[in-house]
């Protein structure tokens, strides 16, 4: 199965480090700068899906268990695949030929990549006042919803592939759609307009 995940705002997948005195909560990314999303925590999101599911008895226990193994244990070998943008293998080809050129090796640094996929936002807390409180101001990166500037940009998509030790069954295939159809917001500030995401599978075809 493969696992689509389309922005439907900017996102905020933080990696836990920050530059100092630039940005306070940093984006994962690769070695050129270009986000991606680990496949650690997309399956962090769907087991809490399947407990929401199964809250409401709309799968069974077993199914559950069977996919992501007993609480506080690992699951039986389900995989998620670290997720990159649909163009990663393109855009990582093109930066690996641009290094080996003087006059286009710039355009490669890290910083400069980043800023064709994210952007850094600042926020502060706001007292009862209406006034900026001290000490409360945080630069943020994102990955911004659209990818590119013109007026054709459409929303960034990440993709990767989800995998079980042996043959994916029926009855699984059904609980990782169900649990796609739950997971709507993931990454840091989804309380702050970040995060929507759009969750979707298809098959992988045998070559």
């Amino acid at each position: 199965m493969r696992l689509r995940i389309e922005l439907l705002s900017d996102l905020c997948a933080g990696s836990g480090e920050a530059v100092a005195g630039i940005v306070d909560t940093e984006v994962t990314s690769d070695p050129y700068g270009i986000p991606l999303i680990p496949g650690r925590r997309i399956k962090g999101l769907f087991r809490e899906a399947a407990k929401e599911l199964l809250e409401y008895s709309m799968v069974s226990k077993e199914a559950v268990e069977a996919m992501f193994g007993m609480p506080g244990e690992e699951g039986p070998g389900i995989y998620f695949d670290t997720l990159y943008p649909t163009d990663y293998t393109k855009m990582r080809d093109l930066l690996r030929e641009m290094e080996q050129n003087e006059e286009l090796k710039r355009f490669t640094e890290k910083e400069w990549v980043r800023s064709f996929y994210m952007d850094v936002r600042t926020h502060t807390a706001i007292d009862a006042n209406g006034i900026a409180d001290e000490n409360t101001l945080r630069n943020i990166r994102v990955i911004c919803q659209k990818h590119g500037s013109n007026e054709k940009a459409q929303n960034l998509v990440f993709e990767g592939d989800v995998q079980l030790s042996g043959e994916m069954k029926e009855e699984q295939k059904q609980l990782l759609i169900k649990c796609a159809q739950i997971v709507r917001h993931m990454g840091l500030y989804r309380t702050r307009g970040y995060g929507n995401v759009k969750c979707s599978f298809s098959e992988i075809e045998d070559s």
